[in-house]
């Protein structure tokens, strides 16, 4: 997966970013919606990276679902790209 330098959801374009720090020390990713940003921790590996960016997507995408629920639909979509790599490319 490609991880964009920016992302437009919901017709906001939210920067992205590889970072070496985080405020929340715990976190490996974090949403700004004031800002329209996503930081994303570096020291993960890719695997790791991409399945952060997607649950801050999620949490750009609607603010009022809970960490959980955010954490599962992060993880079932991640795994539905990457187990059909062809789902979104052009053709049958």
């Amino acid at each position: 997966m490609k991880i964009p330098r920016a992302i437009k959801i919901g017709g906001l374009k939210y920067r992205v970013k590889i970072v070496k720090k985080i405020d929340n020390k715990d976190s490996s990713g974090e949403t700004d919606t004031r800002k329209l940003t996503i930081l994303l921790h570096r020291d993960h590996k890719r695997e790791a990276l991409e399945v952060t960016f997607m649950h801050e997507l999620f949490h750009a995408i609607n603010l009022n679902l809970e960490e959980k629920e955010v954490e599962y639909l992060a993880m079932a979509f991640y795994g539905l790209l990457k187990d059909n790599p062809r789902l979104f490319k052009n053709g049958r």
